[in-house]
């Protein structure tokens, strides 16, 4: 049945809340037009989440959209962009645990710390990181007075976390965190961390 798609299989995730999963897609193809959620005044919501998921994760935005439209033609509605953006909203609010899993099937990203100060301050900043971003990072480190731009660029790491600025590197992610982590670096991480996984993601599509 349409329903009982593949995505699972195909993607070699769980679906532990399979059957609370079908029931709010039953549920939300009666409730379609009377539930609030489906329509929109100034902007379509639904949309807008799918295209975020369109970006984030575009092959299996495709299995769903077709799994979704097919649904829909089983259920005498119409396949319009707007009934097919509510489903995949729907799939997602309620799928247990669905972004984590995707997001822990992308090979972690490798990051290096590297001080001009003391060890200790590499292995805080390494610390940090790894506290944060443990799920989706793995951390080295080491400490060199005399790097230049070339020896940075032939590093072999997704992003270069240094306690220095960079000027001229080009080919590389880099966030400079001179003292002690703050919240703007976090930010600056996770935003690296954002876009490589986007990329990853992109390419396997």
């Amino acid at each position: 049945m349409i329903i009982d798609f593949n995505v699972p299989t195909k993607y070699y995730i769980k679906l532990e809340n399979r059957e609370a999963l079908m029931v709010g897609l039953f549920n939300t193809s009666h409730l379609e037009y009377q539930d609030p959620q489906s329509n929109y005044i100034l902007y379509n919501r639904n949309q807008l989440f799918a295209e975020d998921i369109s970006r984030e994760f575009p092959q299996l935005y495709i299995d769903l959209y077709e799994g979704m439209k097919e649904f829909r033609k089983v259920l005498g509605k119409d396949t319009s962009e707007e009934g097919i953006a509510f489903f995949i909203y729907n799939v997602f609010a309620t799928w247990k645990n669905l972004v984590p899993q995707l997001r822990q099937k992308i090979e972690k990203i490798r990051s290096i710390v590297i001080s001009d100060r003391h060890r200790a301050h590499a292995e805080m900043i390494k610390d940090f990181i790894q506290y944060e971003f443990s799920e989706q990072v793995t951390v080295d480190f080491f400490i060199n007075l005399e790097l230049n731009p070339e020896v940075l660029e032939r590093l072999d790491y997704d992003l270069i976390v240094t306690t220095f600025t960079i000027d001229d590197l080009k080919n590389r992610r880099n966030v400079y965190i001179p003292n002690v982590p703050k919240y703007t670096d976090y930010q600056n991480i996770q935003h690296h961390i954002d876009e490589i996984i986007a990329e990853r993601t992109n390419k396997k599509s």
